[in-house]
């Protein structure tokens, strides 16, 4: 399975460079973007079948399966909870964290076989995904790049308090990530009415102390002091 996703990712990549090049059409792009990462989500949700192994050759023995619970939060996963993220946030989701729901959400999109696929990435996926990914955190709670994602999961599906404790976990085992660190900023003043004073902005001051060219952190910097009327920065 990760051969395939890794497919269907090379194909994306060549996609998105034949866009950028003025080859592809904007329409033929997102129809095309649409089927791949539709493709790739199919791929995650249908995940492995429990007890199945790689065939065995014959005059061996084959390694006994792992159990599911002391495996790190998935890569594959991750890599379909991030792809579906980034298809609804450039579907409408805000960067305060309020969800606007796509429009057209059941549309189809032709599939690269002419048959109609569905191409939208529905909150009930984003729902299962996340759900799995916390069930496995559980058994693996020292997974910074997983707790990241289930934070992120959680504020586009809205659940900001939530969204919060997961950020707070993964800052504590990464305190020096300075993406990791502004994201955490921003979590905290979306769970304060969008204020950025006090915890937020040391928060902010530090990701920039790290990484003074850090995008997110120079805008929430830039969102406070235009709130404070400060124009010069």
């Amino acid at each position: 399975m990760t051969n395939k996703i890794d497919g269907l990712k090379a194909k994306l990549a060549q996609l998105t460079q034949l866009h950028a090049d003025g080859t592809l059409s904007d329409a033929k792009f997102a129809e095309g973007k649409a089927t791949l990462e539709r493709q790739i989500l199919d791929l995650v949700l249908a995940g492995t079948p429990p007890g199945t192994s790689a065939k065995a050759k014959p005059g061996t023995v084959a390694a006994p399966a792992q159990p599911e619970s002391a495996a790190k939060p998935s890569a594959l996963l991750l890599a379909g909870l991030t792809v579906a993220i980034v298809a609804i946030a450039g579907a409408g989701y805000l960067w305060k964290g309020t969800p606007v729901a796509p429009a057209g959400e059941a549309a189809q999109t032709a599939s690269a076989d002419g048959q109609a696929a569905p191409h939208s990435t529905t909150s009930e996926q984003i729902v299962a995904m996340t759900e799995k990914l916390a069930e496995r955190l559980k058994q693996k709670p020292d997974d910074v790049e997983g707790w990241t994602m289930l934070a992120r999961s959680y504020s586009v599906l809205g659940r900001h308090a939530d969204a919060l404790k997961a950020y707070k976990t993964a800052s504590d085992l990464r305190k020096d990530d300075p993406s990791l660190l502004a994201d955490y900023a921003d979590s905290l003043a979306v769970n304060n009415d969008s204020n950025l004073e006090g915890e937020p902005m040391k928060l902010v001051q530090r990701a920039l102390q790290l990484d003074p060219k850090n995008l997110k952190a120079l805008y929430l910097a830039g969102t406070y002091d235009f709130n404070r009327k400060d124009y010069k920065g």
